[in-house]
């Protein structure tokens, strides 16, 4: 992509969400087309989504939407630990965002943690606005006791670091992540702009999103809407059977295993990501989602 430029054409919009925490939210493409909501990943921003937003074509045909998750990028922070430990905040947010912007139907795309969000969301306020899901490399399941089993080492070793008050911790824990979150290639540029975004987001929302119980399988069993999943086969941050297993629990989906890739396949691959988005979003509108994304 060269040096990451904000020149292009975008809104910023911010929304009260779940107990009065302010959303940042930013917009891109064609008002009237087919919404998609963008979620990012743990300790990350709306930036993690530069290469779609700033898409031409994804931009031609779609109404792109990403937000800053609460105690992300320039979202509040609560300090109660409270405000990241229930399904309801991270789905009302997401509601208040699809509330204020006008949106009736959307896809929303939730990379890593994200992916959380939106079943977070579904859990909640159910699958009425939702039109399908893409869900990529997702962390959708978390408990102590198999912590091992779904998350590879570069979250294992960086994890500990990353909740930590100590500053001189924290950028390398965050450092390392990043970089066990790559396989191939990406421009330098991009890499410090994600760096930068992540060492926004204090330790203890950190710290309080990784003792969150995560278990969406009841929920992912009976979603009855189309569902793109997509995750590296390198990925050393979500291991790549969690996708495989959800991929059994869901009954309309698509799934994507992609060779030689990590955790972003969404940048490290990502001409062939961005068509895969609009062939999903785009089958969908043909079978009935609104091609206007607002009320």
């Amino acid at each position: 992509m060269g040096q990451t430029s904000f020149m292009i054409r975008m809104k910023s919009h911010f929304v009260e969400g779940h107990g009065g925490v302010r959303l940042h939210v930013r917009e891109a493409g064609r008002e009237g087309g087919p919404a998609m909501l963008f979620l990012h990943g743990w300790s990350q921003s709306w930036m993690s989504w530069l290469k779609q937003m700033e898409d031409a074509a994804l931009a031609s045909r779609f109404r792109l939407l990403a937000m800053d998750l609460r105690g992300h990028g320039s979202s509040g922070r609560p300090v109660e630990e409270a405000a990241y430990q229930e399904n309801r905040p991270w789905a009302d947010d997401v509601k208040a965002v699809l509330d204020a912007l006008g949106v009736r139907q959307v896809v929303p795309v939730g990379w890593s943690y994200g992916g959380s969000v939106v079943l977070d969301y579904l859990t909640v306020h159910g699958m009425e606005r939702v039109a399908g899901i893409v869900l990529v490399a997702p962390a959708v399941l978390f408990s102590k006791e198999d912590y091992g089993r779904w998350y590879g080492p570069g979250l294992l070793e960086n994890a500990a670091g990353a909740r930590s008050p100590v500053l001189e911790e924290n950028i390398s824990a965050m450092r390392g992540l990043l970089d066990a979150c790559l396989v191939r290639p990406v421009d330098r540029d991009w890499f410090e702009v994600q760096l930068a975004a992540s060492m926004v987001v204090p330790p203890h929302v950190r710290g309080a999103m990784t003792r969150k119980r995560l278990d969406h399988e009841a929920l992912l069993r009976r979603i009855d809407i189309p569902v793109l999943l997509v995750h590296g086969l390198d990925d050393r941050v979500v291991r790549s059977s969690v996708s495989r297993e959800l991929a059994g629990w869901i009954s309309r989906v698509r799934m994507e295993l992609r060779p030689g890739t990590g955790h972003c396949p969404f940048t490290e691959e990502v001409d062939w990501f961005n068509a895969a988005l609009a062939d999903f979003v785009m089958s969908i509108s043909a079978d009935g989602m609104s091609e206007s994304g607002q009320g």
